[in-house]
């Protein structure tokens, strides 16, 4: 397997020569602008819709019904860290997002191995473990069976209208927020353009930055080749 990480051409020699990879939060990802291309609002957020509705069971009364609402489990966007690649070379990704490069990496499990002894020794990474993986795309109709409490998962999973993009992402998290169990759920009620959470929880505060982490591996031009993008 090779991997593709899709790019402007003035940030190769951060890559190649000096062995950057910057990591970014899912809630940088959730806000771009691009959306539907780079940017997500569901990133991090798993999606379960029902085949005909939702079904609700109701405990006081007994009786259960299917509604055209969405259960929803999310992580922490703000304390868990991504960085995308494809698996594919392709003229028209590059294209979408706008990069006129693309570093191909021959030797991927080389550099993974790299990244991960990057993250171990990082003090604030916690756990100290890069996840890393296919992203598995999947439909609002899937059940999420156990994968509902496990942020590890959620943080690689994306809609199916992505899928043209076959990403691979490297992930960790600050704070053990990769930690199973640490999700929060809610239903949206489409109709009403409202959400009843469950239990509640804090709304992400506004900012102009947003948290980033550079993971530094050296020199890795050798196992590298780049193809260019007119």
């Amino acid at each position: 397997m090779k991997l593709f990480k899709y790019l402007p051409s003035k940030y190769l020699d951060l890559v190649l020569k000096e062995g950057v990879f910057l990591f970014r939060t899912l809630s940088y990802f959730q806000d771009y602008e691009d959306a539907q291309v780079r940017g997500d609002k569901n990133e991090g957020v798993l999606r379960y819709s029902g085949l005909d509705g939702l079904l609700v069971n109701n405990l006081t009364t007994g009786h259960s019904f299917k509604a055209p609402w969405i259960f929803k489990s999310k992580v922490d966007s703000e304390k868990i860290f991504i960085f995308s690649l494809s698996k594919k070379l392709c003229s028209d990704l590059a294209r979408e997002f706008g990069a006129d490069a693309c570093i191909e990496f021959e030797k991927p499990a080389l550099v993974i191995s790299k990244l991960i002894t990057a993250v171990h020794i990082r003090k604030s990474i916690k756990p100290n473990r890069l996840f890393h993986g296919e992203v598995k795309y999947y439909t609002e109709q899937e059940g999420p069976n156990i994968d509902w409490a496990l942020p590890s998962t959620i943080a690689m999973r994306k809609l199916a209208c992505f899928s043209r993009q076959e990403e691979y992402r490297f992930v960790f998290s600050h704070d053990n927020f990769l930690k199973i169990g640490k999700t929060n759920q809610e239903v949206e009620i489409p109709s009403s353009k409202r959400e009843v959470e469950i239990p509640s929880s804090n709304s992400k505060p506004e900012r102009e930055n947003y948290p980033e982490v550079s993971l530094k591996i050296g020199n890795i031009k050798k196992y590298c080749q780049v193809h260019k993008f007119s």
